[in-house]
């Protein structure tokens, strides 16, 4: 049965799309990107400055529940975090516990 814009997993999927800036800093020393943009199609590609280096730095991602993601990382791991949407905001938790937040951005 294809999935309805009512459905929450399709709703997360939706929201997911666009292009994201991060507000926190590196969480315990993490290379996460300072810019993320997440595509149709499962695909994402992560920034941080000229030559550093980011575990997110271009892959595929999946949303596979209301508030859970697997994101393809540098190493081609593919690791599943747990999320949360509030407006423009987007929280991810790695297995570690530690946050990451975007914004969305224009």
């Amino acid at each position: 049965m294809p999935p309805t814009p009512h459905d929450p997993l399709e709703a997360a999927r939706r929201a997911f799309l666009g292009r994201w800036t991060r507000t926190t800093g590196d969480p315990a020393g993490k290379p996460y990107p300072d810019a993320l943009e997440f595509q149709e199609g499962g695909l994402y590609r992560g920034t941080r400055g000229a030559d550093d280096f980011t575990l997110w730095d271009v892959g595929t991602y999946k949303v596979e529940a209301a508030d859970r993601v697997r994101i393809s990382t540098a190493s081609d791991a593919q690791i599943p975090y747990h999320f949360g949407l509030q407006g423009d905001r987007l929280t991810f938790r790695d297995p570690e516990g530690d946050e990451i937040v975007f914004e969305r951005r224009p």
